[in-house]
């Protein structure tokens, strides 16, 4: 059984699903749909959870306690 909380924002509503299903019927529209249903907020609260422990799982990765950064850069094709 998969069940799911999240919560982290003082004001926000509490989501919580669950379901039952084999393990070879299992994808990822549960996982989907209940993102879905969350704040952004709450998202990047758990996003940013996940980096801090990601150190107790894989030393390698003590030193990079941040996220990404990404820069892209657009340019107008001249007409």
């Amino acid at each position: 059984m998969v069940s799911m909380i999240a919560s982290g924002m003082s004001r926000a509503k509490k989501v919580v699903m669950s379901r039952l299903v084999p393990l070879a019927r299992m994808n990822s529209s549960f996982d989907i749909q209940f993102w879905q249903k969350v704040a952004p907020q709450v998202r990047f609260a758990a996003a940013w959870e996940m980096v801090q422990e990601l150190p107790h799982w894989n030393p390698r990765y003590d030193y990079q306690q941040r996220l990404q950064r990404s820069v892209a850069s657009l340019k107008r094709r001249p007409r």
